[in-house]
């Protein structure tokens, strides 16, 4: 990905960034990346921003949902699920500090959209780890600190 500066070169990034596509290069081109916020363009820009964040973040839901689904009981599974939806939500959080959003006033506080749904989710987990009588899943959850995301 070349680093963006136009609002097209943004859009392909945020588009690339929803698919999940080369995180780790859309996060380097995102972080070299510039724009010029004119009024007009600096709505668009900050939607498309707000947009791609929130698709990702319900595609981690989605795909955590469907890993849990799938572990049926195991462990070995369910520690996998916790620690691929942690990932996730530190490459979102990653994305929502990035330079060009932090210099911009409606966009500084994106990032705690993310720590948010990061609270919020851990703390759903942690609740319906109260139904588990042996105790275990929610040992899991504890120690997979899903809301610690910005380090």
């Amino acid at each position: 990905m070349r680093t963006p500066e136009t609002f097209a070169e943004w859009c392909d990034l945020f588009n690339e960034f929803k698919e999940r596509i080369n995180d780790e290069e859309n996060l380097k081109a995102a972080y070299e990346g510039s724009f010029e916020f004119v009024p007009g363009a600096a709505e668009l820009f900050s939607e498309e921003f707000l947009q791609a964040i929130n698709e990702r973040l319900k595609l981690a839901q989605s795909r955590f949902d469907r890993d849990m689904s799938h572990a049926r009981g195991s462990e070995a599974e369910i520690s996998r699920a916790l620690s691929a939806l942690k990932r996730e939500l530190k490459i979102i959080y990653r994305f929502s500090v990035m330079p060009c959003a932090a210099e911009t006033e409606s966009l500084s506080g994106c990032c705690d959209i993310v720590t948010d749904a990061a609270k919020t989710i851990e703390s759903s987990l942690i609740n319906s780890a109260k139904n588990d009588r042996s105790g275990k899943l929610s040992v899991m959850v504890k120690n997979a600190q899903i809301s610690k995301i910005t380090g």
